[in-house]
């Protein structure tokens, strides 16, 4: 394969991993991720160590210390992993927000509890939990402005083809 081809096939690939976070503020990620801990996780890995002992000889190149192969591996699969579950929360959020049909969900509900972390630049993100009796679970978000405990939270939001809520505005 060509430099160009695989230049332009990552820069495809960073792309759509980076496209729903900068174009849908607010969207769902926490069933995403379980989703993808509970039923991609262990099949993935095992594919990825698959190729991994059908390239042995390519991928330990120069490596002749047990430890330092280990190593390896485990440092591959956690990147491999890591980059693997951006692509997967990407293309979920996309296809639930722009393939299929959306319903419009008014969200009335006291929030449960509050946190916040701050980013690397300083700003402050919130977290708020809350339970939507429509949908009868409770949910995880981030949101922009602080709340308190039993506040109320109202957004209009959206409900997409796979049923993860998302807002664009």
């Amino acid at each position: 394969m060509n430099f160009q081809r695989v230049l332009l096939i990552a820069i495809l690939i960073i792309f759509i991993i980076a496209f729903p976070f900068f174009s849908i503020p607010y969207f769902e990620t926490d069933l995403i991720t379980r989703f993808y801990f509970k039923y991609v996780l262990i099949p993935f890995t095992l594919f990825v160590l698959y190729f991994i002992s059908i390239k042995r000889k390519s991928f330990f190149v120069n490596i002749t210390n047990y430890l330092k192969k280990i190593l390896l591996i485990i440092t591959s699969l956690t990147i491999v992993n890591i980059f693997f579950l951006l692509l997967f929360i990407s293309l979920t959020t996309i296809i639930n927000c722009y393939i299929g049909k959306s319903t419009n969900i008014e969200i009335k509900s006291k929030v449960l509890d509050t946190k916040y972390s701050i980013g690397k630049t300083g700003r402050k993100r919130y977290y708020i939990t809350f339970e939507d009796e429509k949908l009868g679970y409770i949910k995880d978000f981030e949101v922009y402005k602080k709340y308190k405990k039993n506040e109320l939270f109202v957004k209009k939001m959206k409900s997409g083809s796979l049923g993860l809520l998302y807002s664009k505005n």
